[in-house]
């Protein structure tokens, strides 16, 4: 039994526990729990639980995972950090992953070591989706009140940042829930198909999670977790799949694809029983998010080589946006880029 990685589990399901709405900023107060804790872990591994502890130090990994963030530092200074409002808070938050990665990567020797690991990550993701349901019918536990809501945040306290995550982890536990079968040509014995208890445990993950996308509502992460999925579906079956699965995988993928097609016809022409779907396919729709991104390409364009560094993007939200934006969106949300790619590109 890996201790290490169990008890990393314990701390992601533990830092996910409550969302403390009294903390106006939620993710904040996670992120300080989180990076306390990983830095207990690292201490208790090295120093409690030496011999758990196989491998060096992975200075090379963690050289190749610091490029993005240090690729970031000249902006910072050429600046002058005055556009970075929230530097502190995307240091720390891009540090901790590759702190992340550092323990988990030294404390898992082999493939089984992660399977506790996973199982407690999709223990949260059970947790924060059944919490989720509750809040949306009105029977949230740990919520200020008890009535339904059209778009929930479970324990994340805000709804995008949970939307961001299950957007980020569903792919992961979609490919753990395929079975061993589709990679490996049948042997004359085997008659059936055979799901592990595992994957069928993934699977739930998977399905609760989706659900639990879903019903955030949040546009983006839609159109993002559903095109996610599909790049992961495409690339396992090209890659790992046995050539009979790989064609059964391709012809499922098209039928789903013209349910969806059918799908789209029909909230395209019915788009009062499904507002918030049907805004999808409207350019007022995605207005807000036009105004965010046009002002960070203005903002790349205006500094293409160095940028301006971490946590800049809200302050050169109001340097570059359109100032007619207000003339014909009402939204007050959208002073932030609206994207990883763009943001980093800043």
């Amino acid at each position: 039994m890996n201790i290490p990685l169990i008890i990393a589990g314990l701390a992601f399901w533990g830092v996910n526990l409550f969302a403390f709405y009294t903390f106006y900023q939620v993710n904040s107060y996670k992120i300080f729990i989180t990076i306390l804790l990983v830095s207990i872990l690292a201490v208790i591994c090295d120093l409690l639980l030496p011999k758990t502890v196989e491998k060096k130090f992975p200075w090379k990994q963690i050289g190749i995972l610091l490029l993005p963030l240090l690729a970031t530092i000249p902006g910072y200074f050429w600046s002058d950090g005055v556009y970075n409002y929230n530097f502190r808070y995307e240091f720390v938050s891009n540090l901790i992953l590759i702190i992340w990665v550092a323990y988990l990567y030294r404390s898992a020797n082999e493939e089984k070591d992660l399977s506790p690991f996973l199982i407690l990550i999709g223990c949260t993701i059970i947790y924060a989706g059944g919490l989720a349901i509750l809040e949306r019918i009105g029977f949230h536990p740990l919520a200020w009140n008890s009535l339904p809501v059209a778009r929930v945040k479970s324990t994340f306290g805000n709804i995008n940042y949970f939307a961001g995550f299950l957007v980020v982890i569903l792919p992961l536990f979609l490919v753990f829930s395929f079975p061993d079968f589709l990679t490996k040509k049948p042997s004359k014995n085997q008659s059936e198909a055979i799901f592990s208890y595992s994957n069928e445990f993934y699977l739930c993950v998977f399905i609760l999670g989706f659900i639990s996308l879903l019903i955030t509502q949040t546009r983006a992460a839609w159109v993002g977790g559903l095109g996610g999925l599909g790049i992961v579906i495409v690339l396992f079956a090209i890659i790992f799949t046995t050539p009979i699965w790989r064609k059964r995988v391709f012809i499922l993928l098209f039928i789903l694809a013209i349910i969806g097609l059918i799908g789209i016809a029909l909230i395209v022409a019915f788009p009062d029983l499904f507002p918030r779907f049907a805004s999808l396919f409207t350019l007022r729709g995605w207005a807000g998010r036009y105004v965010s991104w046009q002002a960070a390409i203005n903002s790349i364009k205006a500094s293409p080589l160095i940028g301006y560094g971490l946590g800049s993007s809200y302050a050169l939200y109001f340097k570059f946006a359109d100032p007619e934006a207000r003339l014909f969106w009402e939204e007050h949300s959208y002073n932030h880029v609206h994207s990883e790619i763009l943001e980093y590109l800043q």
